[in-house]
């Protein structure tokens, strides 16, 4: 019973991992979801730009703008590419607004109502 408890928990816990892993942002052109882009600036230079979302890591961001600055360069008929700068735009925030929420209580359960305010 242990061993079967065990297998089930495995189980739950790679399937776990796998659905978390498929909400990352993928190698893709920049879309709702992230991605990346190639801006041309002038005839020899380019702006790469990528987005991630909450599940992607800032290294698998800065590979998917190496990667897509390598393409953009053999695209291009270059053989080699150099950065000329970074910057991490990177912006986090939280906004709050007013709301309401009323809870009742029936017996043994409780039910809340919540109306989020305007933004």
């Amino acid at each position: 019973m242990r061993m079967m408890r065990t297998v089930v928990l495995s189980t739950a816990l790679m399937l776990l991992c796998f659905l978390l892993g498929a909400c990352a942002t993928k190698y893709q052109e920049m879309g709702f979801t992230g991605g990346v882009a190639a801006e041309q600036i002038t005839s020899d230079t380019w702006r790469i730009k990528a987005r991630g979302n909450a599940y992607t890591g800032a290294s698998t961001v800065q590979d998917y703008v190496l990667l897509k600055a390598a393409e953009t360069t053999i695209a291009a008929g270059g053989t080699y590419f150099q950065l000329i700068s970074s910057s991490d735009a990177s912006r986090t925030g939280v906004i709050v607004s007013p709301g309401q929420s009323t809870t009742t209580f029936s017996g043994n359960q409780a039910f809340t109502v919540t109306t989020p305010g305007d933004c």
